[in-house]
């Protein structure tokens, strides 16, 4: 069973939703193409100014790793942990996962651990379990749109650190192989507003069915 760094962060947010993902069925998400053009254009041009040796306040003190393939796997539990970092920095006591993000305003840390915590601490683990080890720290690297001019966008870069807890990472994926190998779907435990709302048009649908044969 292969989870992505995105489905693993599902086991502890709906175990119903998890089940379904790892058998194809996503929850719907959009994704516009403008930022996917940003986040390699992002990609790129931190390329550019670090074989240029410009000073990167998210690389600073440290050295970005090249070469190295940001797709990594992890065996763990039954199951293939699968993820993609977007950047490495190595430092003398450690090294640095970097996730970059384009958003009309930045995360607080607090806001950041809840949302991205589980991909950034599963990050960290699979680079140390790649050869990148320890990993110290984490950083998210918000880009926000702030001005145009002539047509020139300018962001400013707002670097926010992460909490690691890759204990929480590799319970999750303890959970995630028990919730894979159930036969049928967890119940809905209520909190998930995609079960709430799958079930919702079921009901909606049940009801109309009903008004149908009674006309």
């Amino acid at each position: 069973m292969k989870i992505s760094v995105t489905d693993l962060a599902l086991v502890s947010e709906c175990k119903r939703c998890f089940w379904y993902a790892v058998r194809g069925v996503k929850r719907p998400q959009i994704f516009p193409s403008i930022l996917k053009s940003l986040d390699e254009l992002i990609k790129l041009d931190v390329t550019r100014r670090t074989r240029n040796r410009e000073r990167l306040s998210f690389t600073q003190g440290g050295v970005v790793v090249t070469g190295v393939n940001k797709r990594m796997m992890l065996a763990h539990s039954g199951g293939t942990l699968v993820g993609v970092i977007d950047e490495l920095v190595k430092f003398r006591d450690g090294y640095k996962v970097i996730d970059y993000k384009v958003s009309a305003n930045a995360y607080t840390r607090e806001k950041a651990d809840h949302y991205y915590g589980v991909q950034m601490s599963a990050y960290a683990l699979l680079c140390e379990e790649n050869g990148y080890e320890p990993v110290t720290r984490a950083d998210l690297v918000f880009y926000v749109p702030v001005e145009m001019v002539s047509g020139v966008v300018t962001f400013e870069i707002v670097v926010v650190p992460m909490t690691i807890t890759i204990h929480r990472v590799e319970t999750l994926l303890q959970n995630a192989r028990e919730i894979g190998m159930m036969s049928t779907p967890p119940e809905d435990g209520g909190d998930c507003k995609w079960c709430r709302y799958v079930k919702s048009r079921s009901r909606e649908g049940i009801e109309n069915k009903e008004e149908v044969t009674d006309g």
